[in-house]
């Protein structure tokens, strides 16, 4: 410690790199001020920027924001959930009508049950004539 007029000083020896050297050289050529006067301003300004209470009206924008946001998410999925719904119901119609086809897959398929207008041909001959997609190639 030394005794500056009456200001007491401390010196402290820093290891830094020459490219931060040259760094703080430029801008304390560039303030017209020495290089521990640039780094003195420099510190004491870091320390000016601290604040102890959190900037509340920023976090209030920013939750706001989030919740018209969230609002957007929730129509959406509303509308979503409605499609989905929609898609459902003409689902469960056409394999109910699906399971009725089925069905009578089934019934035409059994032995010794005669299609009324075709008696003489097989029950596969029968179903091939009344579903031509299912033919035998």
């Amino acid at each position: 410690m030394s005794n500056n007029g009456g200001n007491l000083t401390v010196q402290y020896n820093l290891r830094w790199s020459e490219e931060m050297r040259d760094k703080v050289a430029a801008a304390a050529k560039e303030n017209t001020r020495s290089m521990n006067q640039e780094i003195i301003a420099r510190l004491e300004k870091s320390f000016e920027n601290v604040s102890t209470e959190p900037d509340l009206s920023n976090l209030i924008a920013k939750q706001e924001e989030l919740i018209e946001y969230m609002k957007q998410l929730h129509k959406q999925n509303t509308s979503l959930q409605e499609q989905l719904d929609q898609v459902r119901d003409e689902s469960k119609q056409s394999f109910g009508k699906l399971n009725v086809l089925v069905g009578l897959d089934e019934v035409r398929r059994r032995p010794g049950i005669p299609l009324p207008d075709e008696k003489n041909e097989s029950d596969d001959q029968n179903w091939q004539k009344l579903n031509p997609n299912n033919r035998k190639k």
